[in-house]
């Protein structure tokens, strides 16, 4: 009975795998991030990215670095504006009525790049990343500890 048992559980598990597989091929299919969701065939609400990530997207930079830091300990290479966290005229000053553009924000940890993300979210931005470790996991990476 258990010899039988297995090869039908495989077989299922098969089946199941190659059905999921071919239902996210096409348009609607997203690559979301990290606690995103896909919505018509766009992820959507907060998500999050690895330093290492980042450096791999910088080569095809198709979104908005913005560092939310009120005080200076670096910037990444390719930022795009420096915003204080909570200054929610300058967001949206910079950022204008395109809601669904990827947003990359980074602090140098996360607290202040996570209140700066739903702040984003509250204005309706459906896109937006925050950088895992902020810039200390960056500074991290690229000194080679």
């Amino acid at each position: 009975m258990k010899i039988i048992a297995v090869p039908i559980l495989l077989s299922l598990i098969t089946v199941s795998c190659s059905g999921k597989t071919k239902k996210n091929e096409g348009p609607a299919y997203c690559k979301c991030l990290k606690n995103q969701v896909c919505k018509k065939g766009k992820c959507s609400g907060i998500g999050y990215i690895s330093a290492f990530e980042l450096k791999k997207s910088l080569e095809k930079k198709d979104f908005v670095l913005i560092n939310v830091l009120d005080f200076d300990v670096g910037t990444i290479p390719q930022t795009d504006a420096k915003i204080s966290f909570n200054d929610r005229t300058g967001f949206l000053k910079f950022l204008g009525q395109d809601k669904e553009r990827k947003i990359i924000v980074y602090c140098r940890t996360v607290p202040k790049a996570t209140r700066a993300a739903k702040l984003l979210v509250q204005e309706e931005y459906s896109n937006v990343i925050i950088l895992e470790g902020g810039i200390t996991a960056w500074k991290k990476l690229n000194s080679g500890h």
